[in-house]
């Protein structure tokens, strides 16, 4: 699969290649800053697929109206206001992809942590947002690996991404 990578930070995009590195089929054909860039790829036929880092989506696709967890979970691809967007699994269970229960074993504390590494913060950024030293957002960082079973913090990144986007569907359907 022939993937686009979206990101307007250096170390996201250098992240997201990384971690599609581990994707036998998948390869990555070009990182761009923009949805708009990543979607002629597509529509010129010279990608299959777009990864976008959440703060990307967040700032230039607000009106999405597709589950990331969708895309992400069951490897559905369409077209989404102008932009296409698709998945880069193929129907196997990700180490991002968690169940509920694995997400229960979290405190409340270390699931608002987990939270706000899905929003892409820094360990000083969420520090200072909950108010506490960055030796215990490293201590949370480090339970919430063993206790979901991840390996790295861009795993947590991924897991919370798909998190947030299922229960933000979850409140859209009646």
């Amino acid at each position: 699969m022939r993937v686009v990578v979206v990101s307007d930070r250096l170390l996201s995009s250098e992240a997201l290649v990384s971690a599609l590195a581990y994707i036998p089929d998948a390869s990555v054909v070009a990182t761009v800053h923009a949805l708009g860039d990543a979607s002629l790829y597509c529509e010129n036929g010279k990608a299959d697929a777009v990864m976008a880092d959440a703060s990307v989506v967040h700032q230039q696709a607000a009106g999405l109206t597709v589950s990331m967890s969708e895309l992400v979970t069951h490897g559905a691809g369409q077209a989404v206001d102008g932009y296409v967007a698709a998945a880069v699994t193929a129907g196997k269970q990700r180490p991002w992809q968690l169940a509920p229960a694995q997400l229960a074993e979290l405190s409340c504390r270390e699931h608002e942590v987990f939270v706000l590494l899905g929003m892409g913060l820094s360990n000083h950024r969420i520090a200072h947002r909950m108010g506490i030293t960055e030796q215990t957002v490293k201590a949370h960082v480090g339970r919430i690996l063993a206790k979901l079973q991840l390996e790295s913090r861009l795993q947590i990144g991924l897991a919370a991404v798909v998190h947030l986007a299922q229960q933000a569907a979850d409140r859209r359907q009646p």
